[in-house]
């Protein structure tokens, strides 16, 4: 038990455990010469830790996706800044994937996380390569399935647009 009162009405002030992981707990309520009780789910959570990865190479004028990734499975916002200045938030709980388009080759890290507890921790970076502009080049442009999402066993569309003219011997 958290606690315990003798109060008729009111309020209660429970403290929460510090050893607790970000998760959904059930809180019991029971008034025992009653013996009635009460259930409810609530989250609780702790500072996050975000950690972020995607290394990958693009063509110059490119874009790609990196990965933000919480420890928590608390659906709140979470509120990043990466190394480049880029400010953004998230709805924790899972993956997020932010769209980059640098210029020339970036590393990026997180350069500070915070949720409702404050201030959380960092880890992992992500290389993005940037291919130097090229007289040809081939870019996927969208991609996509012919059914509503994309299913195991099905096939993926790709579309793609080339620049620049191949030789007969270059096989896309």
């Amino acid at each position: 038990p958290l606690d315990s009162t003798k109060l008729r009405k009111g309020s209660i002030d429970l403290k929460m455990p510090s050893n607790l992981t970000g998760d959904l707990y059930q809180l019991k309520c029971t008034f025992k010469k009653g013996g009635l009780s009460t259930d409810f789910f609530i989250y609780i959570t702790r500072p996050v830790q975000v950690t972020i990865s995607g290394n990958t190479v693009i063509n110059n004028g490119g874009q790609t996706a990196l990965i933000l990734r919480t420890d928590n499975v608390v659906p709140e916002r979470i509120f990043y800044e990466l190394s480049d200045g880029t400010k953004g938030s998230f709805l924790g709980g899972s993956e997020h994937y932010l769209t980059v388009n640098p210029d020339k080759t970036t590393t990026y890290t997180l350069s500070s996380v915070s949720n409702s507890c404050g201030a959380g921790t960092t880890a992992g970076s992500a290389t993005v390569e940037v291919n130097p502009p090229a007289a040809r080049t081939v870019n996927v442009t969208s991609y996509g399935s012919a059914s509503l999402g994309l299913c195991v066993g099905d096939s993926i569309l790709v579309y793609y647009a080339q620049t620049g003219s191949f030789t007969a011997g270059n096989i896309m």
